[in-house]
């Protein structure tokens, strides 16, 4: 599907360019079989001309009107939107002359030839005729400047431009100097000079040069901007665009090629490696199974070494009851010669497993509060009484020869927390959790200087 759309693109692509490369030549066969025929672009610029003619036409008539000092009656519009002069503006020899020409008494008698007034607006009026037919020039330049063998017919509307502007001049000149004063103003002279001038450069030379411009008869409109950048640029972007579809075709077929060798690489590689793997998975199922295998003799060591361990600590905490009970009724060497008193009751020595409120109610009188020293690592004696722990040990007898406790101070934890926070580096407890506390083996310290050392970890138990 893709390959199909790509190469209906390039042949579109294709026809682009074919249709802006020989857009040339049917415009110009276009403008061969209408040779005999005006177009209406020849006919528009020949309007154009005509109308030049007109305004040309008008602004002299205009002149000679302000020159007479007389006033064209309001017209029709003729084609150039101005209003073109009526032989009923000018006036009759009846006519009264104009107050400006009457003499005052002050002045004196009047002149034997007066001037007769000027009428600016004529002036102005021809001055808008003038310029109405720049652009029209303009627009004939333009159209004339593509064409070959228009070079006289380009000439003619330069000079008709030239003597366009210098009768704007001499009429531009001529408004100014009636803005003056009256000692300032120049002469009728003068002032009929300038007119002269411009009506002279519109008869003689504009005029005559607008009749040596010839428009062809096959003359086509130019295309706009936008439409001739897209005839100019469309074959230079039909061919970029094709470039990148060849490219892309041939990055597929590569592809393609690329991918029909790796699924046949990948096919040759699986069956020498299928062989391989089967015997991967063999072995690792038999590993797995010694693994399992291995797993569950660790399992059983480890419940092998926990049962000794408790033998163990259960022969100990015997052998320090035996070794305690002997330092209790050991029979004195030389028997007193008198007894003046009784000897006292053995004690009531408490049993283990028991409950750590049990033992330290039957073990006050031998309790010591300590608390442990972290910079050295031992336990200390805490006179105010805060510490966690409590010493077993009895006064009366030395401590190398008797066996020193340490056991919790709190006979309930309110959660496993409390085990972990204080007594997990003296004891060991399998399931630490909220209850109260026994004491199945007690912690075992020695005499150093300075405290007590840890010498062996007892085991509590939550219940």
């Amino acid at each position: 599907m893709t390959i199909r759309w790509l190469l209906a693109c390039s042949l579109m692509l294709l026809g682009l360019v074919g249709f802006g490369c020989g857009r040339a030549d049917d415009a110009q066969s276009d403008n061969q079989k209408a040779k005999d025929k005006r177009t209406s672009y020849s006919k528009m610029l020949e309007d154009n001309r005509d109308d030049i003619k007109k305004s040309l036409t008008n602004a002299v008539t205009l002149i000679v009107q302000a020159q007479s000092g007389s006033r064209p009656a309001e017209s029709p519009r003729n084609g150039t939107g101005r209003s073109s002069p009526s032989p009923r503006s000018t006036p009759s020899p009846r006519s009264t002359p104009s107050p400006r020409s009457t003499p005052s008494p002050k002045q004196g008698p009047p002149s034997s030839s007066p001037t007769p007034e000027i009428d600016r607006r004529s002036i102005r009026e021809a001055i808008q005729e003038l310029d109405s037919t720049l652009p029209k020039l303009t627009e004939l330049d333009s159209a004339l400047a593509s064409v070959s063998g228009t070079e006289k017919s380009r000439s003619a509307i330069e000079q008709v431009k030239n003597a366009r502007q210098n009768s704007v001049n001499e009429l531009s000149s001529f408004e100014n100097a009636l803005d003056k004063d009256h000692e300032d103003r120049p002469d009728s002279a003068k002032l009929n000079a300038s007119l002269q001038s411009a009506k002279t450069e519109i008869e003689s030379r504009a005029l005559t040069q607008l009749t040596q411009i010839d428009i062809p008869n096959d003359l086509e409109e130019p295309p706009s901007a936008i439409v001739k950048m897209f005839y100019d640029w469309a074959p230079t972007v039909g061919i970029g665009l094709a470039s990148v579809l060849c490219l892309m075709l041939l990055a597929i077929a590569a592809r393609t090629a690329v991918r029909f060798s790796s699924d046949k690489a990948d096919a040759r590689i699986t069956s020498r490696l299928k062989p391989l793997a089967s015997n991967i998975q063999k072995q690792h199922a038999e590993f797995a199974s010694q693994l399992a295998t291995l797993t569950t003799s660790h399992n059983d060591l480890q419940t092998r070494v926990a049962d000794l361990e408790f033998e163990l600590k259960k022969v100990a905490r015997l052998a320090r009851d035996a070794a305690n009970n002997g330092a209790k009724h050991r029979t004195p060497a030389s028997p007193p010669p008198y007894t003046a008193f009784e000897e006292p009751a053995a004690r009531d020595e408490p049993i283990f497993p028991i409950s750590t409120g049990d033992y330290l109610n039957k073990m006050q009188r031998s309790s010591n509060i300590v608390r442990p020293d972290f910079q050295n690592d031992i336990l200390v004696s805490d006179p105010g009484g805060t510490g966690e722990l409590v010493l077993i040990r009895d006064a009366d007898i030395p401590d190398d020869l008797q066996p020193l406790f340490v056991i919790p101070r709190a006979t309930q934890f309110q959660t496993r927390q409390d085990f972990y926070t204080y007594y997990q580096k003296y004891y060991e407890c399998a399931r630490p959790s909220a209850g109260d506390v026994w004491i199945i083996d007690p912690a075992v310290v020695s005499k150093v200087s300075g405290g007590w050392e840890l010498r062996e970890k007892g085991v509590l138990e939550i219940r």
